[in-house]
């Protein structure tokens, strides 16, 4: 299991909230992330981490890996 980490933000000048989830690999944890948009519409995009490394940044208009 691999700990990934979501950075929800809100506008630019907006220190972002987060939130951590476990998944076994990437696909279920982008999915995670693209539910979180839904589910929170205050949010423009969630970047999505694995440790240091930044996996995708997924927008509320394309909701996909950019």
């Amino acid at each position: 299991m691999a700990l990934y980490t979501y950075y929800l933000h809100e506008g630019r000048d907006k220190i972002p909230a987060f939130e951590i989830a476990m998944f076994e690999d990437e696909a279920p944890a982008l999915d995670h992330g693209r539910r979180l948009l839904v589910d929170r519409p205050r949010y423009d995009f969630v970047e999505v981490t694995l440790g240091d490394a930044s996996i995708a940044r997924l927008t509320r208009d394309a909701c996909s890996a950019i």
